[in-house]
């Protein structure tokens, strides 16, 4: 298996990677837009921070797996990707410990003056201090349950709105439950941005405008969540404290309505989160494991394109081993206009039995049923979901 490593990667990994018998091509230099030409002949691309396009996707004839040596794939064209069948995957929460430290850093800066270039600035400020105050998280992702945890130690109360919590599901957590994001962002002295659980972690003008005043805004993911006029409005009225880590050095340019040193409520680091030797090491350690597993399974962990085993329904057929009865339950599928989401199969003690476990997308007919049931070497038949 031919694989691509197309940005800088720990010597001890590479040879992690050529001890599973990889044919390893190193070329932590190359050029983004030459990207297309190398990966031709090419199984597996392993990238850091390269952009990896929807050309470079489609010039790719072999490419089976596209992983990122790290978290997240907006680098990535995922939707190109798909459409190839291409699995695209990341390092999963690798960095989310280090991610909560730099976010909580961020606000004991803003809250003491810490990130203020000159003593003479630092003593105009007059920290509020943490101890008492409530951290609003709008998303109930890794980082914020880490984010909570840090945020508890220093004596504060820890308020979230999530898509699908329940105040059920809060309580057990340790948390108070909010009913809805304009409540969290009127009642938060430090509000931190969680998209990644698929809740609206937007800061629009309507939201920020909630924020009461010396209100911290964390922003630690996607920079598109933050209504940045609104934004700017309120840290010129010196009303508001606004952290990020989510942009480069070079970002801050004609889309970005002021930079980095701006104003005195504002902090802002350059994507340095998941910069410590810990995550480092992490990242490299999955890297290894994310292709031994697809030598052997064909699946990747920490796959975002490809649903596993999340299917609306499954059938489970119990049956006498033999291709012709696995012939019959599929001819009949098809003939139903059944849609497959995913296939196991596994063999019992001696090998006399089989379970075959499909997933599809709507539960069986009776009379798909039946026919199932009624095939020679069927044993049992069930429906879940």
């Amino acid at each position: 298996m031919r694989v691509l490593v197309a940005d800088p990667m720990a010597e001890e990994t590479r040879a992690g990677l050529e001890g599973l018998g990889l044919m390893l091509t190193y070329d932590p230099a190359i050029e983004p837009h030459l990207l297309a030409d190398k990966v031709k002949d090419v199984d597996v691309l392993i990238v850091g921070r390269t952009r990896v396009t929807r050309r470079t996707i489609e010039s790719a004839t072999r490419l089976r797996a596209i992983l990122r040596a790290g978290v997240g794939v907006d680098t990535i064209d995922v939707q190109a990707a798909s459409e190839r069948g291409i699995i695209v995957a990341d390092c999963g929460d690798a960095d989310v410990s280090a991610r909560a430290e730099l976010a909580f850093g961020l606000v004991l800066a803003l809250d003491r003056g810490l990130h203020l270039g000159t003593a003479a600035l630092r003593s105009k400020v007059e920290g509020q201090g943490l101890h008492g105050r409530t951290l609003g998280l709008l998303g109930w992702d890794a980082l914020a349950r880490a984010l909570g945890r840090i945020a508890q130690g220093f004596g504060m109360r820890v308020m979230v709105h999530a898509k699908g919590l329940t105040s059920t599901l809060a309580a057990e957590a340790g948390v108070h439950w909010c009913d809805s994001a304009e409540t969290l962002f009127a009642k938060a002295d430090v509000l931190s941005l969680h998209p990644d659980d698929g809740t609206d972690a937007s800061a629009t003008a309507e939201r920020i405008a909630r924020l009461t005043d010396g209100a911290t805004l964390l922003v630690m993911s996607a920079r598109e969540l933050v209504d940045f006029a609104a934004a700017k409005a309120r840290l010129e009225a010196g009303t508001l404290r606004l952290a990020m880590d989510v942009y480069d050095a070079n970002d801050f340019d004609d889309d970005v309505p002021f930079p980095a040193d701006a104003f005195p409520g504002l902090c802002v680091t350059h994507r340095s989160g998941p910069r410590t030797r810990q995550v480092e090491d992490a990242i490299n350690h999955r890297v290894v494991t994310a292709l031994e597993r697809f030598l052997t399974q064909r699946v990747m962990p920490g796959a975002t394109n490809l649903d596993v085993g999340h299917a609306a329904t499954t059938l489970l057929i119990r049956h006498h081993p033999g291709p012709e009865l696995l012939t019959s339950v599929f001819e009949a599928l098809k003939d139903a206009g059944a849609v497959i989401t995913h296939l196991e199969s596994h063999a019992f003690d001696g090998g006399a039995a089989m379970l075959l476990r499909i997933g599809l997308t709507a539960p069986p007919s009776p009379d798909l049923r039946d026919e199932l049931e009624r095939l020679g070497g069927v044993l049992g038949l069930e429906v879940q979901g």
